[in-house]
């Protein structure tokens, strides 16, 4: 559960800088395998994001301002998590997102946010193709809170 506050705690600064000051509500999505050959690992990433947000939400939010969210399932596929991503951004207009959680998934949803210009962590991503990426002005990060920091970042 404190990898999941740690998570959200990062996206903090960057939710505040791209939020209008009036705003009452922030929306983030979570990228996640919910079915497939990884759903275990997806589904306790889910509750550990749930728990996070609550206890943000009871902390007041984000400079105020309540988290909502989109759950999105990306089955542990390259093409599905391409496509729940772009829902997330064009759909929902989300302001930061979480996710995906494997490497596999992680890498074509990187590229869509990048162009989105969408904040984002990955609390689990370890290929190197899905983590630091700047341009436009932004920089996207995952695998803050990984649990494997023997890769040497």
């Amino acid at each position: 559960m404190k990898r999941a506050t740690l998570v959200l705690a990062f996206l903090f600064p960057a939710l505040v800088a791209i939020v209008p000051s009036h705003a009452k509500e922030i929306k983030i999505g979570l990228i996640t395998p919910l079915s497939g050959d990884v759903k275990t690992y997806g589904e306790s990433v889910r509750n550990s994001f749930l728990i996070a947000v609550e206890e943000a939400n009871a902390k007041g939010g984000v400079a105020g301002m309540k988290i909502t969210y989109v759950i999105q399932d990306d089955k542990n596929d390259a093409t599905e998590a391409a496509n729940v991503a772009n829902l997330l951004v064009n759909q929902y207009r989300v302001k930061a997102i979480v996710g995906a959680v494997t490497s596999k998934a992680t890498i074509p949803v990187s590229d869509i946010i990048q162009a989105a210009k969408i904040p984002t962590l990955t609390p689990t991503a370890t290929n190197r193709r899905s983590r630091w990426r700047t341009g436009s002005g932004r920089t996207t990060c995952s695998g803050v809170a990984s649990s494997t920091p023997s890769r040497g970042w």
